[in-house]
């Protein structure tokens, strides 16, 4: 919970996609099933799946497809994919944001737009740049990277 309490219990793994609202949850089998809202919830994990989530403040550009940028403040859940020194997260299963030693939370941007010649450019930050700097190889490998 938001006020760092923790609590272990089942969890109604609904495979998220997007980002819920709530969560179901049951604190053994034969209790009743109870709710708890996104804004009650710090994190929380399913134990063996890859479900895990953090509730985070950053910013992200929404404009992928102009080369403009429209920049938002947000605080939502974020998918762990990879954490340590540095930690790698994802938003809504198409935006990559990563975490260095300072805690800035940063958008691994994504951008594809057409120029005033009507190329197609697509600028990728993820693989370029960012994974082999701040993630060592053998993180990167067993994520399937």
């Amino acid at each position: 919970k938001n006020d760092n309490t923790k609590f272990e219990c089942l969890i109604k793994n609904n495979d998220w996609l997007n980002i819920p609202n709530e969560i179901e949850y049951k604190l053994n089998e034969s209790s009743n099933i109870e709710k708890i809202t996104a804004e009650e919830i710090k994190s929380f994990q399913i134990y063996d799946t890859e479900h895990y989530y953090k509730k985070m403040t950053f910013s992200i550009d929404e404009n992928t497809d102009q080369k403009s940028e429209n920049i938002k403040k947000i605080t939502s859940f974020l998918k762990v994919l990879v954490e340590g020194q540095a930690s790698l997260y994802e938003y809504k299963g198409y935006t990559f944001l990563y975490e260095n030693n300072s805690g800035e939370i940063k958008q691994l941007l994504n951008k594809k737009y057409i120029n005033e010649k009507n190329f197609i450019f697509c600028f990728i930050y993820l693989h370029i740049w960012i994974l082999p700097r701040y993630f060592n190889c053998n993180s990167c490998r067993n994520k399937g990277w």
